[in-house]
């Protein structure tokens, strides 16, 4: 028989030193440990060998395999394993996750974005692999495949009890100071929402935290002149109409999740948030989709700013030469007259924003503005 996990590599004290984990817990992550150990209980322990195989053999089991790995690699250990822990028995698989959202809790999130801290990335690598894992297939809920056996399954496998902890430790990611307005914190939104809503409390977190992202009330910009601009653009875009059927070309993970993040929502009530941490989104959407959410880029670029490159939506997809740039080409014309013209006088502005820019870069505005202006 194994140890108790608490005895052993799991409890602060004996975690592998300098990776990153904190003897100092807030009340909150002590409250969500103690509910996942007592949850849990079941899981620390177990045999050393599982059922023999087909070739009757027997099987050593994940614990005994996670109980010979160096004690620097033991966590890292985890991370790589969360991936298949579906495929483990059913006791392993609780006590694997166990095991990794312990860790995940004794961890020092502070880290999770600190670059240059030596042990930033492990922390990155173990509360993204606890969170990410936690929620299903974007795809799958898209599809409302609701037999799929990611995180839902797994969640069909635990008891109400188990259930609980982890939306609880869910929300406790969405709500930490550390993770607030970062991807970190709308994935574990995410998980919550598609999949973990088992405690009344995360999921009203998860709900608002969603309502957020799509609440945007736009503040009056304090220049006169990058007001006057952004009101011309939305006076443009007032009357475009929501893109009937699917937003995106595509249907497999990355644009599913687009697909979900867009679905239902009015351009006008996009945070820059949303856009940002799903920036990539506009090189998948289908032509309405695009003529439909652009001007959110257009207005947040002459505001808060964006991470939608406009320049390549706007005048590289068009000009330069690639196997899109005739698609491209077409997509301008779903746009009406009066949505063109904001687009010709945005490009026209940030030109002018770049007055040392070189001859080539000025030439491929020309062009872009002469296709969104006349073909």
């Amino acid at each position: 028989m194994l140890p108790q996990v608490d005895s052993g590599r799991d409890t602060p004290a004996s975690t592998p030193s300098g990776f990153g984990y904190t003897t100092d817990m807030t009340t909150e992550r002590q409250a969500i440990a103690q509910d996942i150990r007592a949850a849990f209980a079941c899981a620390e322990s177990t045999s050393s060998v599982a059922p023999g195989t087909t070739h009757g053999e027997p099987e050593r089991t994940f614990e005994v395999a996670y109980a010979e790995q160096p004690k620097e690699l033991a966590t890292n250990f985890l991370v790589a394993s969360a991936s298949t822990a579906g495929d483990l028995p059913p006791k392993s698989e609780r006590w694997l996750w166990r095991s990794l959202l312990l860790a995940a809790l004794q961890a020092k999130w502070d880290l999770y974005y600190d670059d240059k801290h030596p042990q930033g990335k492990a922390v990155h690598r173990l509360l993204w692999a606890a969170v990410y894992h936690l929620r299903p297939e974007p795809i799958d809920v898209l599809n409302e495949h609701w037999d799929y056996e990611d995180a839902q399954g797994f969640r069909e496998r635990l008891t109400p009890a188990q259930r609980i902890p982890i939306s609880r430790f869910l929300a406790l990611i969405l709500q930490s100071p550390v993770f607030a307005n970062k991807p970190m914190a709308d994935m574990a939104c995410q998980a919550i929402h598609w999949c973990w809503s088992d405690d009344p409390d995360s999921s009203q977190a998860a709900k608002s935290h969603h309502t957020a992202l799509r609440s945007f009330s736009r503040p009056t910009h304090e220049s006169s002149h990058f007001e006057e601009r952004i009101a011309a653009i939305e006076l443009a875009f007032a009357d475009t109409p929501y893109p009937k059927g699917p937003l995106m070309t595509s249907g497999w993970e990355e644009p599913a999740e687009y697909e979900l993040a867009f679905r239902g929502t009015d351009w006008r009530r996009l945070t820059p948030q949303l856009i940002n941490h799903n920036f990539t989104a506009f090189c998948f959407m289908t032509p309405d989709a695009f003529r439909y959410f652009i001007p959110a880029v257009l207005c947040h670029l002459l505001g808060p700013g964006s991470m939608v490159d406009s320049k390549f939506h706007l005048v590289d997809s068009l000009v330069d030469a690639s196997s899109y740039r005739e698609e491209h080409r077409q997509r301008v014309h779903t746009f009406s007259p009066e949505e063109r013209w904001a687009i010709v006088n945005f490009l026209h502005f940030e030109l002018m924003c770049y007055p040392h820019a070189d001859p080539q870069m000025r030439d491929e505005y020309e062009q872009a503005m002469d296709i969104w202006e006349f073909s």
